[in-house]
């Protein structure tokens, strides 16, 4: 036993010679694989879009809205800040409005995710015949595909930054075909409907439901005067405290305002927390 506790000590001794920023740095890659796997990986308790953090579904006047306007129109647009909810309601229309009670024999679904930079691989990836071809080609032999579908076509077209980009690929598609896109830009050169912004009170009822934290009225207005209304940046918050990584509103600020004036924080977890925020 004497032997293992000099050997436990000797050890505790080498690591306490290693260099503080190789520390530093370690800690902060693995602070920084914690957050990557919380936000971006396939953890369904922490991403399923059914049932953590989504719009309240279904708002049936945004619903309705967006059936009289489909009705008359190819396009549907759904605009609405980051993270409000604008893909989620967009799914949500497209399977219980546009697809109920039709099948995969019936109907087919293509949906295009950051439609800025992915569109025309898409399309050629739909195409696998389409190598060598150019982008009128391509465009040309996916089009003449859907219109000899017999099925009801629905393109969801998410994430949309440049409509310049994307027009000459809706106007040429066949008038059979439903597009519903989401954007967070103010406009959108097609009918559009809006998805609303949280009031400060849908953002504490949110901060409570979900991270099971009391908030006031006067700290939700703090945190809105800090971080604002982003819904995403309300997101990672919410999380936060829902892992418990900050146990009070007042703690939060208090490191929040440090990383704001740029001084020292010593956790280096925090920091990655506050660079997105």
């Amino acid at each position: 036993s004497s032997q293992q506790r000099c050997s436990f000590s000797s050890s505790e001794n080498q690591n306490d010679k290693q260099p503080r920023w190789k520390r530093k740095k370690f800690l902060t890659i693995m602070a920084g694989i914690g957050l990557w796997i919380l936000f971006f990986g396939d953890n369904k308790s922490k991403r399923n879009d059914e049932t953590f953090f989504q719009y309240s579904l279904p708002n049936y006047e945004l619903v309705y809205l967006a059936q009289q306007i489909h009705s008359k129109n190819q396009v549907l647009v759904v605009l609405g800040e980051p993270g409000v909810g604008k893909t989620s309601f967009a799914r949500y229309y497209m399977k219980e409005i546009l697809c109920k009670k039709l099948t995969e024999k019936t109907c087919q679904v293509i949906t295009i995710y950051d439609a800025d930079s992915l569109i025309e691989s898409y399309y050629r990836e739909y195409l696998p015949e389409s190598e060598g071809m150019d982008v009128k080609e391509v465009i040309s032999k996916f089009n003449e595909k859907l219109k000899n579908d017999p099925r009801k076509t629905i393109m969801i077209i998410d994430n949309v930054r440049n409509f310049k980009k994307i027009k000459p690929f809706i106007e040429k598609l066949p008038s059979n075909v439903k597009v519903v896109i989401t954007t967070d830009q103010k406009s959108a050169p097609y009918p559009s409907i809006t998805i609303p912004s949280w009031s400060d009170s849908e953002l504490r009822y949110h901060m409570e439901s979900y991270s099971s934290i009391n908030v006031t009225e006067a700290e939700t207005e703090k945190l809105v005067q800090k971080i604002g209304r982003d819904h995403k940046k309300w997101k990672i918050l919410i999380s936060c405290f829902k892992e418990k990584w900050f146990t009070s509103i007042d703690q939060f600020l208090e490191e929040f305002e440090k990383a704001q004036h740029n001084k020292k924080i010593e956790d280096p977890f925090y920091q990655l927390i506050f660079d997105r925020l």
